[in-house]
């Protein structure tokens, strides 16, 4: 079994997501069982005067429920997620989004396009590999929150109560092994991505660019002779063409964090991808996204049963 916890925390004007997974199953393109259970997640959510939170639950078109800031609230622990309605009933609501979370699987997906001349930027349609084939699955077939799924996607409301606008980045990407995991399964760490985005304001729909966040991003996995997906009539069909993987790590965004990425890491906030520009009192929808890169070179049998902390925050980019 596969627990995951994760915590938002917004404070000092920061919102910090902290994640932590243990990996039950293999997550590598070559793996026959490649499905693993997310078991029941821990959140707790802390907020300043200026900024408030709330989970999503299908909230579209309401502006008078948006726009109350008493629907928001400093702390979320883990029964507003799961029973936003707080009335511990058996029978879900529809806004009751995430009540089985429990039940969710993750499998090994991919945001990029092709073999060679690989690019990144379809984070928002994740896909899977056959294999055998190297083909990819069709755009769209690729699920969240299912028992049936294969990454972990969450929604959250956030409402700016500061003056003017103010630009949101994300910032302090941490992923962090634990004692219990062998050198490894340490290797986890290298292989999980974090997606976010905005999704829409409380009026209008937004589709913000989506940006791809990693401690150590790589796209070097090889299929190698004797392994299941090997080709050796196509030789290229085996790994991503080396220009291609430069490409796609530097094409991850900014961020300031510890790891010391080319390309990547970020030492201040100046230097970060602004996310959205949030306006004052305007609801804003962010999309996050949580996934195992299958093309990642530590994504193999290796990891299986890994346990994992992952942390970031979404950070105002003109506070110091």
């Amino acid at each position: 079994m596969k627990s995951l916890r994760n915590k938002i925390i917004l404070s000092g004007l920061v919102l910090l997501f902290a994640l932590v997974a243990t990996i039950g199953s293999t997550f590598a393109w070559f793996t026959v069982s490649n499905t693993v259970t997310v078991a029941a997640m821990q959140l707790n959510v802390k907020t300043s005067e200026s900024l408030l939170i709330k989970v999503y639950e299908n909230e579209v078109g309401d502006e008078t429920a948006l726009l109350d800031a008493n629907n928001y609230k400093a702390n979320l622990a883990l029964t507003d997620i799961t029973d936003p309605e707080g009335d511990g009933n058996s029978t879900h609501a529809a806004t009751e989004l995430y009540w089985n979370l429990s039940t969710w699987y993750m499998t090994d997906v991919t945001a990029t396009t092709a073999l060679d001349g690989t690019t990144l930027g379809n984070v928002k349609d994740l896909r899977t590999l056959n294999i055998d084939t190297k083909a990819w699955s069709a755009t769209g077939t690729t699920v969240a929150n299912s028992a049936t799924g294969n990454f972990v996607e969450l929604k959250f409301w956030v409402l700016s109560q500061g003056t003017g606008t103010e630009d949101v980045v994300l910032s302090d990407l941490a992923i962090d092994t634990v004692v219990a995991n062998s050198d490894t399964q340490d290797n986890i760490v290298n292989a999980v991505r974090l997606a976010t985005w905005v999704s829409q304001t409380e009026e209008n729909a937004v589709d913000g660019t989506a940006f791809i966040y990693s401690e150590d991003p790589d796209y070097d996995f090889t299929f190698t002779a004797g392994m299941r997906g090997y080709d050796s009539g196509v030789p290229t069909n085996n790994s991503i063409l080396a220009d291609s993987r430069d490409d796609l790590v530097t094409a991850h965004a900014l961020f300031k964090g510890s790891a010391d990425v080319a390309d990547v890491s970020g030492d201040t906030l100046a230097e970060a991808d602004v996310i959205y520009t949030l306006s004052q009192n305007i609801p804003t929808l962010f999309t996050v996204r949580i996934y195992i890169e299958g093309w990642d070179s530590d994504t193999t049998n290796g990891v299986l049963a890994a346990a994992f902390n992952i942390s970031f925050k979404f950070s105002l980019q003109d506070i110091a």
